[in-house]
């Protein structure tokens, strides 16, 4: 059996964040630059805030 230790998945945790952060800062300076909601630029926001409260649900319920 393969064991991965704790602090591997930690760091594949942290990379994802760093990535949702990192769009999600791409996203809001757009939107805040071009002054304009357009259809893509919504469907962009809300899939990400869907995917930072997922995580967040996911995790509340991993470390319950």
């Amino acid at each position: 059996m393969i064991i991965i230790p704790l602090y591997i998945i930690l760091f594949i945790y942290l990379a994802y964040l760093v990535v949702i952060g990192v769009f999600s800062f791409i996203n809001f300076s757009h939107l805040f630059h071009s002054g304009s909601l357009t259809t893509i630029s919504f469907l962009v926001t809300l899939l990400m805030t869907a995917l930072v409260a997922i995580t967040l649900f996911f995790t509340f319920i991993f470390l319950n």
